[in-house]
């Protein structure tokens, strides 16, 4: 494992978080957890993390309640990393009452080297890179057949935006039949 025994996709969400928080030279810069969740979904599907997966979750945007593909396994990292010291995470509610998560590397860790490989770093890179910036995450509400729905977007400035997935779960077909264990 190496690197205080982190594991590769550790290592890429450590280096994810200090991509957009930058240092402690930079300011206060946090990423909201819904955005970063949106950019994991994208990073797990573009194959640069190997091990984490995602699922349909119940989630809050702007009053809107939707499922959205969330990964389990980067919520526990991210609270292992909080719990240790690592990561901070900011606990705020918006105008409509939701509470809002937002995360940032502690701001006393300045060499991400000591933590991430430089392969797992230039991996990152390249998925997140758009010239001289970096992808951006953009939710949007729309209505759609009487409800407002929402829609994420990665925005790469050179390129323009595109759509992702992370809102869009499929509906399974399935039969169930109830079942009473006989009473003796």
């Amino acid at each position: 494992m190496g690197y205080l025994s982190l594991t590769h996709d550790q290592q890429a969400l450590i280096y994810l978080l200090h991509a957009y928080t930058g240092t402690q030279t930079d300011g206060f810069l946090w990423v909201k957890e819904l955005h970063l969740n949106a950019l994991i979904y994208h990073l797990i599907k573009a194959g640069v993390f190997e091990e984490y997966d995602y699922a349909p979750s119940l989630v809050t945007f702007h009053g809107i309640k939707m499922y959205a593909k969330i990964s389990q396994e980067v919520l526990w990292d991210l609270e292992r990393f909080r719990r240790i010291g690592m990561v901070q995470k900011l606990k705020l509610s918006n105008k409509y009452y939701d509470d809002v998560g937002a995360y940032r590397l502690h701001n006393g860790i300045s060499k991400i080297s000591r933590f991430v490989s430089m392969d797992v770093m230039n991996t990152v890179e390249e998925e997140i890179g758009c010239g001289k910036e970096r992808l951006t995450v953009l939710i949007s509400e729309h209505p759609q057949r009487g409800r407002t729905v929402l829609d994420a977007y990665l925005r790469c400035p050179p390129e323009g935006m595109r759509k992702i997935d992370f809102f869009d779960i499929r509906r399974i077909a399935y039969s169930s039949k109830s079942y009473l264990p006989e009473v003796v």
